[in-house]
């Protein structure tokens, strides 16, 4: 602790008093010895010079005036030889000169420590008010901010948007209860953001879905970064909702990818999952197949548009309803669809495409009132070792579908050199 002004000053009575009683025992002790006298005094003076610095400059004028006292001491009262006065003369004006330097010194070397304590307040000052603005940034900032251990995640704090984005409800006060590390939707993103923060101390900007305190998920586009918060590892997280930006998207990509008419998947839609699909087929290989309602041009032609289109929807739903989940089916052209079966293998295509061909041929259409029968020719192809793309097997269905169709229509056909 550093004294205060008030305390030196008083420290530097006391020692002054203490002075002038060790002087007067010295001379009830030693007598007329007066050179010991005067040595004693000056090394007292001496001594005082070290409080010099702590005291108004004035102070230094106190001790010239103090030797000046021994000598009129000296020689008044002890009546010292003129030897005895130039030898402590030499050593009065040594000890002064030395006195003076030292408090000097100690002047100087007390103002650099003034000096310091005051940059280190003035230092201890900006970082409070620096700390307080900070904590009010981080409050009041539009963009929800969360800040959260690093090693397992439990959050520290979060500011008023964050509130508002997680626990619209105010479920929590306390930051630590609010949201645990399960706040991820999907672990696997979790895992990826914190190996990202562990390897190059930051993550994204990258696409999340989250949950907030009452379970409803929500896309949030995360920015992570590390720094240290109380001397530990942590992690300043931002979260700018797109949610409906992501729904927007999500509409959109539906469609693009999606037949207006049937809601089946569009042939770019269709080629986008099944290539997709096909990418990540591991064993068995998938089937397509190829499928074409027969004379559909005669029922346009004889019952319209409108209901050519209603037995298009309905096409679809009877084909759909016969399929199997993480089935894939699509409107590719006209009165053209096709299906493509994951892990399937040739003779439980075939049966599948003959169950819908049945779906269809023994249970006439009922539009408006009419009846109307339809077929379907079919042709099924297996995917070959070594086919990344569906471009080829499409071909050899076509072939397949178009022999249906020669060989009388309402039939199913394999593709050439496929063996059941």
């Amino acid at each position: 602790a550093v004294a205060r002004p008030a305390q030196l000053r008083t420290a530097l009575i006391l020692f002054e008093l203490g002075a002038i009683v060790a002087l007067r025992l010295v001379n009830l002790g030693y007598g007329e010895f007066s050179p010991y006298q005067g040595l004693t005094g000056l090394l007292i003076v001496a001594s005082a010079y070290a409080f010099v610095p702590m005291l108004s400059p004035v102070n230094f004028w106190l001790l010239p005036l103090g030797t000046a006292s021994l000598f009129i001491q000296a020689y008044g009262w002890h009546h010292a030889s003129w030897r005895d006065l130039s030898a402590l003369l030499v050593i009065a004006l040594y000890v002064h000169i030395l006195g003076w330097m030292t408090a000097a010194h100690n002047a100087r070397s007390g103002r650099q420590l003034w000096l310091e304590r005051q940059r280190l307040e003035k230092e201890m000052r900006e970082r409070r008010t620096a700390e307080g603005n900070l904590r009010h940034l981080f409050e009041v900032c539009p963009v929800p901010l969360v800040l959260s251990q690093q090693d397992n995640g439990s959050v520290l704090r979060f500011n008023r948007a964050a509130q508002a984005l997680l626990d619209p409800e105010r479920r929590h006060t306390e930051p630590g209860s609010a949201y645990a590390s399960n706040f991820y939707a999907d672990a696997r993103t979790r895992s990826a953001v914190t190996d990202a923060l562990k390897t190059r101390g930051e993550a994204g900007p990258v696409d999340v879905r989250m949950l907030t305190s009452s379970g409803n998920h929500i896309h949030v586009m995360l920015a992570a970064s590390s720094l240290r918060f109380d001397n530990k590892a942590a992690v300043l997280t931002s979260l700018v909702e797109i949610t409906d930006r992501k729904q927007r998207e999500q509409a959109l990509t539906r469609m693009t990818q999606t037949d207006a008419l049937t809601g089946l998947y569009n042939r770019r839609g269709f080629f986008e999952r099944a290539n997709a699909l096909l990418q990540s087929a591991r064993d068995q290989a998938p089937s397509l197949l190829l499928i074409d309602a027969d004379h559909f041009k005669r029922v346009n032609d004889t019952h319209g548009h409108a209901v050519g289109d209603t037995v298009l929807v309905q096409l679809a739903n009877r084909m759909n309803a016969a399929l199997r989940e993480g089935d894939v089916i699509g409107r590719i052209g006209g009165e053209e669809f096709a299906v493509f079966l994951p892990a399937t293998s040739l003779e439980n295509a075939y049966e599948l495409a003959d169950r819908i061909r049945l779906s269809v041929s023994r249970h006439a259409l009922r539009i408006q009132g009419l009846r109307v029968p339809m077929t379907l020719s079919i042709g099924v192809t297996v995917l070959q070792p070594g086919e990344s793309t569906l471009e080829a097997a499409l071909g050899r269905a076509d072939t397949a579908m178009y022999q249906a169709k020669q060989n009388g229509r309402n039939r199913v056909e394999l593709a050439a050199a496929s063996v059941l």
